[in-house]
């Protein structure tokens, strides 16, 4: 009799491990999703709270229907400062054909302000009041092309010559 109240014992107890083993899985995939997985492709701008450089927030209204570069950047990160003047080529370029080309940064508005004084760039410089890390970018720079509807079509993770054909041909898919 004892043996068998230690084999039932050992059956529950190999039965709790797995129930508990496939419960820390199924929580590990969806903070993976929420976190890292689903937001790639799938970042919506317009649910951020971005801000100008003079404290107004961004009414996305004026936006819709347009293609947008979206770069995710901060005054501290080498290749974003080396892919700086590739995307202001991008937006000479690209510009009249209506993308609008966004730099946005958790850093404070001072910190961009300066950047942005000094080097005299064209693009609208946004400061976002959200976390990078809470938007599923964990590394910068990271740019995202949006469509006219809203859809991401280009998720680049690090720098890139946005001048080249090739990435100018990428941006005008979204037109």
């Amino acid at each position: 009799m004892c043996k068998q109240s230690i084999c039932e014992i050992y059956i529950m107890n190999k039965y709790t491990v797995i129930f508990n083993a496939v419960a820390v899985l199924f929580i590990a995939a969806m903070v993976y999703c929420l976190f890292v997985g689903c937001n790639r492709q799938g970042i919506a701008l317009q649910k951020l709270n971005l801000y100008t450089l003079n404290g107004e927030l961004v009414n996305w209204d004026t936006l819709k229907g347009k293609t947008i570069v979206a770069n995710f950047w901060a005054t501290w990160c080498g290749p974003c400062l080396q892919e700086k003047p590739f995307l202001e080529q991008a937006r000479l370029a690209l510009e009249k054909e209506g993308v609008v080309f966004l730099t946005i940064s958790e850093e404070d508005t001072t910190t961009i302000a300066q950047y942005k004084n000094q080097k005299k760039y064209g693009f609208t410089y946004l400061k976002s009041d959200n976390n990078f890390k809470m938007l599923g970018i964990f590394s910068i720079p990271q740019t995202y092309i949006i469509n006219k509807e809203g859809k991401v079509i280009h998720s680049q993770l690090g720098g890139r010559n946005w001048a080249n054909p090739e990435s100018l041909d990428l941006i005008r898919q979204a037109l």
